[in-house]
């Protein structure tokens, strides 16, 4: 890995990313994906299922280093990551969940970040005493505590009903409003990704490769029902296969 300036973009260059199958054949999973993340920008990876979109997150994470390619970050690079699963340890308390990632735990208050994403009142409660999109929220702040300078998104509203993911969504593009990290979300759900991204960038089925870019230009809070969908129906026509 590779190391830029904080206020320089983040560099994505992932030449080739091969599994072995069940029967030791390489399935090549990524080819020749390159991204650049502009400071302070919220991209979104969109795609169908099996396109490598996790795996680019893993890679830029530093969790996979087995691949061809080099990614760019700054200097000690703080990350924080959202999983698709919540991952909390359930013999810690909210707030324990939240501080585990810090260097000194004692040392800072993440109450402030549990305020804004409602959840202050929960901080002694332990896991298995909140829903999936309470632990998911849980699992935003301790992602966020650490002030990233990179954020990455692993599907952060699946198996969630619509009106809680959309109450998820409005409380994630309002955390990022506030701390605008650079990130880089991933997601199948083409409604996510208009409401949260400035950009969309779509991968073709395995392997994944990038086969476009598009700029949202309209401030997020614009973006009602009827754009949302009129966008949607335009990518669908222009990128047949992979948006839905």
């Amino acid at each position: 890995m590779q190391t830029a300036g904080v206020s320089t973009p983040r560099e994505i260059h992932i030449e080739r990313k091969t599994f072995r199958g069940a029967d030791g054949t390489p399935v090549v999973a990524v080819e020749g994906l390159h991204l650049v993340l502009p400071p302070g920008s919220l991209t979104a990876l969109i795609g169908p299922s099996g396109c490598g979109k996790t795996t680019t997150l893993r890679i830029v994470a530093g969790l996979d280093t087995d691949f061809e390619g080099r990614i760019v970050l700054p200097p000690d690079p703080r990350i924080g990551f959202v999983f698709q699963e919540p991952r909390l340890l359930p013999w810690r308390t909210v707030e324990q969940n939240v501080r585990l990632v810090l260097d000194r735990p004692d040392d800072a208050d993440p109450g402030p970040l549990l305020e804004s994403l409602g959840i202050a009142d929960m901080r002694g409660r332990f896991p298995t005493e909140l829903s999936l999109g309470l632990a998911r929220r849980v699992s935003i702040a301790r992602a966020l505590v650490i002030r990233p300078d990179l954020l990455l998104l692993d599907e952060p509203s699946a198996s969630l009903d619509e009106a809680t993911a959309g109450r998820l969504r409005a409380l994630i593009l309002q955390v990022w409003s506030d701390y605008r990290p650079t990130t880089l979300l991933v997601t199948h759900n083409i409604r996510e990704a208009l409401t949260l991204a400035d950009r969309l960038v779509l991968l073709a089925p395995r392997p994944g490769r990038v086969v476009g870019e598009v700029i949202l230009d309209r401030p997020q809070p614009q973006r009602d029902d009827t754009w949302i969908e009129a966008t949607r129906a335009d990518l669908v026509r222009r990128f047949p296969g992979t948006v839905a």
